[in-house]
């Protein structure tokens, strides 16, 4: 979480796995998610961006050229700087390292084949922050089954102003309340983070996980699935 006006700096390590050096150029654009199964859209700025409205604005990093050596890691500092005028929830952005730069001369964005690799930077700005999600939607892919293996589908709806990352479980259980099978979400990693509402995005992120159980002849009839989820830092 950052505030309005806060200065923060650190770096991203990039490394040269070939043996060979290699040049490599740092730019940083916003992106904005698309779809429901966690895509994203690189946006670079845009003159015709509001001054200061982007996370990609606020960053300050070198431009020029950096030489990696041959199987070796270099760190690329950056900064970033809040403006006063920042609003508050979250505010998203990637930085790009690629062989060729995103822009030319005259600081214009434009297309060109680049080998390029990337890292997501989210960022919360404090002020009138709502956390606020909602299961919209789970259910397996078929609704009659024939052995203990299922599908199930997980839309997750973030309602809020800053991203969220749904963590808990799907609990299986047979007709008779006996345990089946336990489904970990987001337990022990950083991804599944689903982005609020934008206006490349309705907030919406589907998940998918497959179960198979063990096959019991006494298992035979209704099984139940139950998802349980906690989310945000303020109010789990």
């Amino acid at each position: 979480t950052a505030h309005k006006e806060q200065e923060w700096q650190s770096s991203i390590k990039v490394i040269n796995v070939n043996n060979y050096d290699l040049t490599v150029y740092a730019d940083v654009v916003n992106f904005v998610p698309r779809g429901e199964s966690g895509e994203v859209s690189f946006v670079p700025i845009s003159k015709n961006d509001a001054d200061g409205a982007t996370l990609a604005q606020w960053f300050t990093i070198s431009h020029d050229p950096i030489v990696i050596p041959r199987e070796q890691t270099v760190e690329i500092p950056f900064k970033i700087k809040v403006p006063a005028d920042a609003s508050p929830g979250g505010h998203y952005a990637a930085i790009l390292i690629g062989t060729k730069s995103i822009k030319d001369g005259k600081s214009e964005t434009k297309v060109q084949t680049s080998q390029m690799v990337t890292s997501l930077v989210f960022t919360k700005i404090a002020g009138d922050i709502n956390e606020s999600g909602t299961i919209r939607e789970f259910r397996t892919t078929e609704n009659f089954l024939s052995k203990p293996e299922a599908t199930f589908e997980l839309r997750f709806e973030n309602k809020g102003n800053v991203y969220l990352q749904p963590q808990g479980e799907i609990k299986i259980t047979n007709m008779w309340g006996e345990e089946r099978g336990i489904i970990p979400i987001n337990q022990n990693s950083q991804y599944g983070k689903v982005p609020h509402k934008t206006p490349g995005s309705d907030g919406i992120r589907k998940f998918t996980f497959e179960w198979k159980g063990e096959w019991s002849v006494t298992d035979v009839g209704r099984y139940t699935a139950i998802v349980t989820l906690g989310y945000g830092t303020e109010n789990r």
